[in-house]
């Protein structure tokens, strides 16, 4: 989910204002996937919850200078997690959305008061998956958690990722029946150049725009463009 987080923001990004947001707490690599150090992180804005503004997250943001994809990290020791609220969270994303046409965030499967403001606050969910039977129960769980917590249908798309076209261990059609969702997007399997791309610090669609896993990403940000909630957010 990492990997379509950070190309998907780094396709955003080349079009408009976009951030970053890496709310995997404790394994989060958003910004060692952009090969960068940053000084500050999302526990250091936490800080200044009450009092913050765009001028002090524009301090606590990397850009990636390529891209000029705007980034926040993950804290860097796994402690300073307990120190994100979910009212500085909350402040955070209110001004990320005045601030910024689009802002992506990648997330982990949880119902903590963290991601439940999240999970509130966001247009569109992405849910990536592949074809196989924990994938696709874990996926069947957060869906119906989703809907529980009240999102509509309609801001839920399905992303599979690791795509062959022979070979998986599930038939489509048979999670979409399970999870009563279409399965909006196929990412196809690109091992080489998508870790290649992990090692060297830079996302797929950049590294290697012309590559398979680069042209269904691209042709996945111009699905969520269209995306009705997207386009009243932007």
């Amino acid at each position: 989910s990492t990997t379509i987080a950070c190309n998907v923001a780094a396709s955003l990004a080349e079009r408009t204002r976009t951030v970053l947001l890496d709310l995997d707490l404790v394994r989060g690599s958003v910004a060692s996937s952009f090969d960068l150090r940053p000084r500050y992180t999302i526990a250091d804005v936490m800080a200044s919850a009450d009092t913050l503004d765009k001028q002090l997250l524009d301090n606590a943001l990397i850009t990636h200078e390529r891209s000029k994809l705007q980034i926040l990290a993950r804290p860097d020791l796994p402690e300073d997690t307990q120190r994100i609220t979910q009212h500085g969270i909350a402040r955070l994303l209110g001004i990320l959305g005045r601030s910024y046409d689009y802002v992506v965030i990648d997330s982990v499967m949880s119902v903590d008061p963290v991601y439940a403001e999240t999970i509130s606050a966001a247009n569109v969910h992405l849910v990536v998956m592949q074809l196989n039977v924990p994938s696709a129960k874990n996926a069947e769980r957060y869906v119906g958690m989703l809907r529980r917590m009240g999102i509509e249908t309609n801001r839920i798309k399905i992303v599979v990722n690791r795509y062959v076209k022979k070979g998986w261990d599930i038939d489509p059609s048979e999670v979409e029946r399970s999870l009563g969702l279409k399965l909006n997007w196929m990412i196809p399997n690109d091992y080489k150049n998508a870790i290649a791309a992990i090692n060297f610090g830079e996302p797929v669609v950049l590294r290697s725009p012309r590559s398979e896993m680069s042209l269904a990403i691209s042709e996945l940000v111009e699905f969520l463009c269209e995306q009705p909630a997207l386009a009243q957010a932007a």
